[in-house]
């Protein structure tokens, strides 16, 4: 069951570095918050910064639908251990910045479009492919993307 809530909590990760206002306290409570989303409880005591979900609440039928996992079930406790887990707890800090890898995994594309894995090639062209693959980077870097949308929770 746990399985199904993946990709929500994946998006629910992103949402909350992205609303933390880089700070580490504010995303480890909205990241924590998804033990109690996932039970079908919407308001927590205990948080100094976030103590309820900041989505509208429920309806009937959303609530029907959604596979909501049983408190205390072995899968929401396994998952309250994943996300309690001190050594999580600290590395958070390292990514109130919201830094990602896009940009490289972007730049890596545009390079195989000149520099094929599945060729050889000669240094001088491998330099150039570097070269030309960086400019049109670059280029299109500074493009401003008018379907950016932001990460929203649930």
């Amino acid at each position: 069951m746990l399985l199904e809530w993946i990709p929500s909590i994946v998006n629910h990760f992103w949402w909350s570095v992205s609303t933390c206002e880089k700070n580490p306290d504010i995303l480890y409570e909205k990241f924590s918050s998804i033990i109690y989303h996932v039970v079908n409880r919407h308001e927590w005591p205990g948080c100094k910064y976030f103590k309820k979900c900041a989505h509208e609440a429920l309806s009937c039928s959303q609530r029907r639908e959604k596979n909501w996992l049983v408190e205390g079930s072995e899968a929401h406790m396994y998952l309250v251990e994943l996300v309690r887990n001190t050594r999580l707890k600290n590395d958070l800090k390292y990514v109130t910045d919201g830094i990602n890898t896009t940009n490289v995994e972007v730049f890596n594309n545009v390079l195989l479009k000149y520099i094929p894995k599945r060729i050889g090639f000669e240094y001088d062209h491998m330099v150039m492919g570097y070269y030309i693959a960086a400019l049109e980077h670059n280029f299109n870097s500074r493009r401003v993307r008018h379907d950016k949308v932001g990460y929203q929770c649930w």
